[in-house]
């Protein structure tokens, strides 16, 4: 193998490497928020008194707290098989992918929004 091709391998290597060190964070990440989303609730109803209202708000904000977890984790599975698929090309360029943390923090910008306003 010529010093080039040795190169060539193991900077793809690296690249599948540093692809799965991403998905392993986003797998931590997707069941942090699935966590909150049913701790939160749990926790809460025990402590609250038993306001309808405030439960049924409470309960939104842990399903879209585990929704989230859910489109994470699946947006991120999709982004690594094809992270991967580009990466066992013989001619792999650097393509620009979606941005899953923006759209993550995107969609907990709104969850935070709602949940200070249904407090208000």
């Amino acid at each position: 193998m010529k010093k080039d091709e040795i190169s060539h391998h193991l900077s793809k290597q690296r690249s599948r490497y540093a692809a799965e060190q991403t998905l392993l964070a986003w797998i931590r990440t997707s069941l942090t928020l699935i966590g909150f989303g049913f701790g939160i609730p749990g926790i809460i109803n025990v402590l609250s008194t038993k306001n309808s209202m405030a439960a049924n708000h409470i309960n939104a904000l842990g399903s879209s707290f585990i929704i989230l977890g859910l489109l994470g984790l699946v947006v991120a599975l999709v982004q690594y098989r094809t992270q991967v698929k580009r990466i066992s090309r013989p001619t792999y360029i650097y393509e620009e992918s979606f941005h899953l943390a923006f759209f993550v923090a995107a969609i907990l910008f709104v969850i935070g929004f709602f949940a200070f306003i249904s407090l208000l």
